[in-house]
């Protein structure tokens, strides 16, 4: 009898990363304000049949933070990403 691996149930994960002040040009002029985004998952994995099925959703800045990672000038300053959200269904077989 040869063993079968078997993967399955609830996965979450989360991720915290944080930005402090940074300035917004080579003259040092402007400060871009410092930021903290919270990112998730949750997934589900399942055997249906013979075919392993996984769902996945990913949230990338739970809390929708406005927040600026880089300038180039004060008239060129890059907003971050709004509250994005990310779905997959994989089936392995």
């Amino acid at each position: 009898m040869t063993p079968t691996a078997h993967s399955g149930g609830l996965g979450l994960a989360g991720s915290v990363s944080a930005s402090s002040d940074q300035l917004g040009d080579t003259a040092n002029s402007f400060v871009l304000p410092g930021y903290t985004l919270l990112n998730g998952m949750v997934a589900y994995t399942t055997k249906i049949e013979n075919f392993t099925v996984t769902a996945q959703l990913n949230v990338k800045n739970i809390t929708d933070t406005v927040y600026y990672p880089s300038a180039s000038s004060r008239s060129t300053i890059t907003t971050g990403a709004p509250r994005t959200f990310l779905g997959s269904l994989r089936v392995e077989f």
